[in-house]
């Protein structure tokens, strides 16, 4: 636990030195409620973007801080670090409808 958390402060400081990580940014997951960190997993921060876990990993956390870096894909939680994918809310819909679709049959 100590070295990843290490790892991540080694990561995250490499990261700082170079612009294009003036992507990364602090912020919060709002739903859901708690966030699992399970694959395939989409939550919501506080600015309202939605995202989808990558490559799970177990959690149970109530509206964790995290650090989001968007141009790589990472979300940053506990010290641990996960692949995301933003999710576009016409992507949202479309995979709800498929998923009502096929419960149907």
């Amino acid at each position: 636990m100590l070295l990843r958390i290490s790892v991540t402060a080694v990561v995250l400081s490499f990261m700082t030195s170079f612009a294009w990580a003036q992507d990364c940014y602090k912020s919060a997951i709002l739903h859901p409620g708690p966030f699992t960190g399970a694959n395939g997993e989409i939550f919501k921060l506080v600015d309202g973007s939605l995202w989808q876990v990558k490559d799970g990993m177990k959690f149970c956390e109530y509206n964790p801080d995290v650090m989001i870096c968007p141009s790589w894909g990472k979300l940053i939680i506990k010290g641990n670090m996960l692949k995301v994918e933003q999710v576009r809310e016409r992507e949202l819909e479309q995979t709800s409808q498929s998923q009502k679709a096929s419960s149907i049959k």
